[in-house]
Order: structure tokens, then C-alpha cells, then sequence
């Protein structure tokens, strides 16, 4: 078979300008597409130990400030049958589309699961002694008036940042007393970050993926502190499943990266 000529073989070599554009569309899904509107969606929350209640009198006999963590759900039917949700304790659904555009948009929400269990077991005065108390999401009365406005600060991690309203009716049960009470609250958070990039609880058309395609019309808040108005008494830190490390390649690191791409191309021309 005839040897190819020098011409030949550089022809069929990619071009350096050819080769950077590929490497830039590679790495855009690891840095993170920017996106104009963000898909309806559920966010996954887990509920840190530090999260408190207090209950005063004289509705509660032995008024005090109980500490709650979650209790994980385990499984949860987005629609389509019931999927792991792992140790997620409470989920809010984002029921309309968000367009940042503008720079912001607000959206209705809705709390669809509630799961929490005081850390340690508590006498609320009822006769019952020291047992667990559990607060759950009163199924007959959802959520309404919940609202969560987004804004988008440009590309970066994290992307923007969200402030949320959320009005939900729970129960307070006792293990052994059971339930003691209905308490409708208002709690709010404000600033809290949020970003593309999943963290574990990765369900495909529930909280990933929402557009279909790729990641830049999902949101994913990275933390959240709930905190009730004077009557609630309700503090709340909300953590999603531990984010774990998202690699990302910095603007100066990407033009390192093409340098050398380039370099490697000349070098391997003055060869042929």
C-alpha cells in the first residue's frame, strides 16, 4: 500500500481552532450550562439535629425547647410509583416553571412530605412520661400560600440564591401519647444558595434533568434555615443530601488546559 505523503497526513489531522472548540463543549456541561428558566421539580431536604420547636404554655402542661432531627422517608411516589429517597425527611415541590430572564421569578410551592422525630425522648406533661415526638405533615390541610423566589447571579457556584414562604399544617405526636395537637406555621429563609449541580439523591425527571436534556434547568439548594415568625417558635436547618465535591474547571484552568492542547498539536506537527 503506497505511503501517505507529509500533505496527506497533516490534512487529515484535526486543526488546532477545530480541536479547542471540542474541548470548550466538553468541558461546558462540567462547568455548568447556564440556563434562562428553571423546570417544575422537587427538592429533597434532611433535617439537622440543631432544628428546634418550643413549646410554650399554656397549651403545653411542660412547656420547653424539644430539639428534632429527620426521620428518614425512605420512599416517596412522585407520581409514578414509589422510588429511594434515601434519608430524606421532607420534600417541596416546585409546581410552576421559573423564568430568570429578568433576574429573578417567583414560583408556588408546596410541601408534600414531612418526617421529624425529637432526638431524645421528652415529657410534654400529658401523662404519657418520656417518649419520642414526632411531627408530621397533617395530609388533610396542605400546604398553601408557599412561595419560593429565585434569583440568578450569574454563572459560578453557587449560581443564585432563593427566598422562600412556606405555610403547612403538622401534627405533634406522641410514641406513646399519640397525637396531642394540630399547629399550622409560617416559616420563611432568605439568601439561601443554590446551584446546577447535583448532589446524591439524584432522581432523573424529579430533581435532575428536568428539562430532559442537561442540568441548567435544575436547581439545587445547597443549605437552608427555616425560621418561624414570634409565634411559631419553629427554627429549622434544612441540609439536602451531602453535595459532594462537583469538578469544575476555572476559566484560567481551561486556558492552561487549550495552551498545552496547542502545544501538544505543534509538537506533534514538527514530527510528521
Amino acid at each position: 500500500m503506497p505511503a501517505r505523503s507529509k500533505s496527506t497526513v497533516l490534512a487529515m489531522a484535526p486543526s488546532a481552532p477545530f480541536l479547542l472548540s471540542l474541548v470548550v463543549f466538553l468541558l461546558v456541561p462540567v462547568i455548568g450550562r447556564a440556563g434562562t428558566t428553571i423546570e417544575p421539580g422537587f427538592d429533597l431536604f434532611v433535617t439537622d439535629p440543631s432544628s428546634s420547636f418550643k413549646f410554650v404554655s399554656p397549651v403545653w402542661p411542660n412547656p420547653q425547647v424539644v430539639n428534632f432531627e429527620g426521620s428518614p422517608l425512605g420512599t416517596f411516589d412522585f407520581g409514578s410509583g414509589l422510588v429511594g429517597v434515601g434519608d430524606t425527611d421532607t420534600i417541596v415541590k416546585r409546581t410552576q416553571i421559573a423564568n430568570l430572564g429578568g433576574g429573578s421569578d417567583t414560583v408556588d410551592i408546596e410541601l408534600v412530605a414531612l418526617s421529624l422525630v425529637s432526638t431524645a425522648p421528652v415529657d410534654l406533661g400529658f401523662g404519657a412520661g418520656f417518649e419520642l415526638i414526632f411531627m408530621t405533615l397533617h395530609t388533610s390541610s396542605p400546604s398553601t400560600q408557599s412561595t419560593m423566589t429565585i434569583f440568578d447571579t450569574g454563572e459560578g457556584d453557587p449560581h443564585g440564591t432563593f427566598d422562600s414562604t412556606r405555610n403547612f399544617t403538622f401534627d405533634i405526636v406522641g410514641g406513646i401519647g399519640g397525637q396531642y395537637a394540630t399547629i399550622e406555621v409560617t416559616p420563611n429563609s432568605s439568601s439561601s444558595p443554590w446551584r446546577h449541580a447535583p448532589g446524591i439523591t439524584v432522581i432523573d425527571g424529579v430533581n435532575h434533568l428536568l428539562n430532559g436534556v442537561n442540568e441548567s434547568a435544575d436547581l439545587w439548594p445547597t443549605e437552608l434555615v427555616e425560621l418561624g415568625d414570634p409565634g411559631d417558635f419553629l427554627h429549622r436547618a434544612l441540609i439536602p443530601a451531602t453535595l459532594p465535591s462537583v469538578p469544575t474547571l476555572s476559566p484560567a484552568g481551561l486556558l492552561v488546559f487549550a495552551a498545552s492542547l496547542l502545544g501538544f498539536i505543534g509538537y506533534y506537527r514538527r514530527r510528521l
